[in-house]
């Protein structure tokens, strides 16, 4: 069972967030990030950025599943910010990964 750990290093409403993730697996460091949100104000809308800068000591799995849990973490921002939470996230305003770490 793999386990996390969170530490937030800074919170500057309504702007930014920033905090570490880690996770073990029996004790044993797997996976570590840095993670930074950022809010802008987007077409009388907010738009939201992650940058995940992760580091895996157990391979690329590890990194991709990071990464998928932060894409579905946003589709279901959006689907309960505009309540239709029945709806696909696709069809709403899905996040997507590009090669520099980020969701949007």
């Amino acid at each position: 069972m793999n386990v996390g750990a969170h530490r937030y290093h800074l919170i500057e409403p309504p702007h930014r967030l920033v905090y570490c993730d880690s996770i073990q697996r029996k004790g044993q460091l797997m996976a570590i990030a840095v993670l930074t949100w950022v809010f802008e104000e987007s077409g009388g809308g907010t738009r939201i950025t992650v940058i995940d800068q992760v580091t895996s000591l157990a391979g690329q799995g590890m990194i991709d599943g990071h990464r998928n849990g932060h894409a579905k973490t946003l589709a279901q921002l959006v689907q309960w910010l505009t309540g239709a939470a029945g709806a696909d996230a696709r069809s709403l305003d899905e996040p997507t990964l590009h090669a520099g770490d980020e969701a949007r």
